[in-house]
């Protein structure tokens, strides 16, 4: 058992008649009413004002009650709240070394403390850990929904499909975060030759003795648009709603872009 340590300005006989016992999956544990109602509206401190007869809310708030020894009891993990617990005398938490932050919140949640009390270095550490989870979770949901083939669709369908995924879901494979990469970089290739062929010491004369763009640059600049033109051509083909693909105010953009080319 560990116990609390006693505000200083309480006498022990207001202490007593204010304890509040818990048993925290076995761990038991002593708090103090006046402590515990610094939260208010905190599940410890429904507990501190409810009364000892009132059974349906009693077993509303804990697991178990013990009447004889006036204990409440909860299944949850001790070590857990014994983080917990500091908000009531430290007005903040911080999550040890060890702890789940997932796991962590939820029993946040369940004690009815409110996040904003987690100390900056483990918020800054539950978002990285909650940005991770979700992106496990999409790549999870991507592979579920490849599993999940129904076996009347056709191979061109099957097809129709990878192609999409591909060309527009780049978190689906290594293979359509490759060419989403290939994309970016034909896009940033292409700006730079744009703005390096305007500079006349770069250009060359032609048999006209005129300035013209070099022929070089002219070359690449050709690849990239004819990248940017089969992009667009994989991704018409491969919509599954060409109709909401060709309206899409992007798209039309990038057919703007191709147009002259």
């Amino acid at each position: 058992m560990w116990t609390v340590p006693k505000p200083r300005y309480r006498s022990d006989a207001s202490a007593e008649e204010e304890e509040v016992t818990v048993n925290i999956g076995g761990v038991r544990v002593v708090l103090f009413g006046d402590v515990l109602m610094r939260y208010p509206e905190s599940r410890l401190a429904e507990l501190a004002t409810c009364s000892t007869q009132n059974s349906e809310l009693i077993s509303s708030l804990c697991d178990d009650f013990d009447p004889s020894r006036n204990e409440f009891y909860f299944d949850r993990d001790p070590d857990a709240f014994k983080c917990i617990v500091d908000v009531y005398y430290f007005d903040e938490i911080h999550i040890k070394n060890g702890i789940c932050p997932i796991c962590f919140v939820k029993e946040m949640e369940f004690w009815k403390i409110d996040q904003s009390v987690l100390d900056e270095c483990c918020k800054s550490y539950l978002s990285e850990k909650e940005e991770e989870l979700t992106e496990i979770a999409n790549k999870v949901k991507v592979i579920l929904e490849d599993m999940d083939v129904d076996r009347c669709v056709t191979r061109t369908q099957r097809c129709q499909r990878f192609m999409w995924r591909l060309m527009e879901k780049p978190d689906s494979s290594l293979p359509a975060r490759i060419v989403a990469i290939a994309s970016f970089l034909s896009i940033l290739v292409s700006a730079v030759v744009m703005c390096v062929s305007t500079i006349p010491e770069l250009q060359v004369t032609n048999v006209e003795g005129k300035q013209v763009e070099n022929p070089t640059l002219e070359g690449i600049e050709t690849a990239c648009m004819l990248w940017f033109t089969a992009e667009f051509a994989l991704r018409l083909a491969s919509s599954p709603n060409k109709l909401r693909f060709v309206l899409s105010f992007m798209n039309i953009i990038d057919f703007m872009a191709i147009m002259p080319f």
